[in-house]
C-alpha cells in the first residue's frame, strides 16, 4: 500500500515525528511512505487543512497513493475538507481504537489526526499504535465479525450515494479558482513525487498542464 502524509500549516513542526513515526511502523508491513508536507524543509509552501483536503483528494484520485493520512490541530477541519470530494472517505481518529474500528467497519482510504490536541505526552507512542492497527491487517472485516457482511452492505450503499451526488474530480479541478490550485500543489514535495508515482490518467494530464 502507497501511503502519504499530507498535513496543514500550523501543525508543520509535527510533520518530521508524523512521518518518522509512520515510516517506523509500517515499512517492516511491506507499505511504502511518501511525505507530501507540509514539512520544514519547504518553508514557501503553506496550506490550510482546506488545501490539505484538495490535495488528499488530488492524490487519492489520480491513484497516487492508496491511503491518505492527514491531520490539522483538532484533526476536524481536516477530515470534513477530504470528504467533500469524490472517492475520498476520511474518518476522525484519535487513538488505536478509532484505528481499528474505523479500519473494520468503514474501511476508508485517509484519517484525519488531532496534532495539537491532547498532542503531548506519549504523542509518538499514540502515533505508533493508531498506524499499526490501520495497517497490520486487512481492512473490511467488520466488528464485530459477524457483523461484516452487513457493515459491507451499508459501505457499499455509502459509496453508491456519493458517488451519485459528487462531482468528477477532474471537473471540480476545473471549476476550482487558479490561485487555489496553484497555492495547493505548490510544494517541492508534490512536484517531486505526484507525477514519478501517479499513473497516466486525464487527471495526471490536467495536473502536469497546472504546473
Amino acid at each position: 500500500m502507497k501511503i502519504a502524509l499530507v498535513n496543514e500549516s500550523s501543525q508543520v513542526s509535527k510533520n518530521q515525528l508524523v512521518y518518522e513515526v509512520l515510516k517506523d511502523t509500517v515499512l517492516p508491513l511491506g507499505h511504502e511512505v511518501f511525505n507530501y508536507g507540509m514539512s520544514e524543509d519547504d518553508p514557501a509552501y503553506n496550506i490550510s487543512y482546506v488545501e490539505a483536503g484538495l490535495l488528499s483528494a488530488v492524490l487519492l484520485n489520480s491513484h497516487a497513493v492508496d491511503f491518505v493520512i492527514t491531520g490539522c490541530g483538532t484533526g476536524e477541519g481536516a477530515c470534513l475538507a477530504a470528504n467533500i470530494y469524490p472517492n475520498v472517505y476520511c474518518g476522525y481518529v484519535k487513538d488505536s481504537s478509532d484505528a481499528f474500528l474505523f479500519s473494520q467497519i468503514n474501511s476508508g482510504n485517509a484519517v484525519s489526526l488531532p496534532l495539537a490536541k491532547e498532542f503531548g505526552w506519549c504523542a509518538e507512542l499514540n502515533l505508533k499504535y493508531v498506524f499499526r492497527e490501520l495497517f497490520s491487517c486487512e481492512h473490511g472485516m467488520g466488528y464485530p465479525p459477524e457483523r461484516g457482511p452487513v457493515q459491507k452492505e451499508f459501505r457499499d450503499i455509502f459509496y453508491k450515494v456519493k458517488g451519485q451526488v459528487s462531482k468528477e474530480m477532474l471537473q471540480i479541478l476545473k471549476d476550482l479558482d487558479r490561485d487555489i490550485l496553484t497555492k495547493t500543489f505548490g510544494g517541492k514535495n508534490f512536484r517531486s513525487q505526484y507525477f514519478r508515482y501517479a499513473p497516466d490518467s486525464p487527471l495526471k494530464t490536467f495536473m502536469a498542464k497546472l504546473a
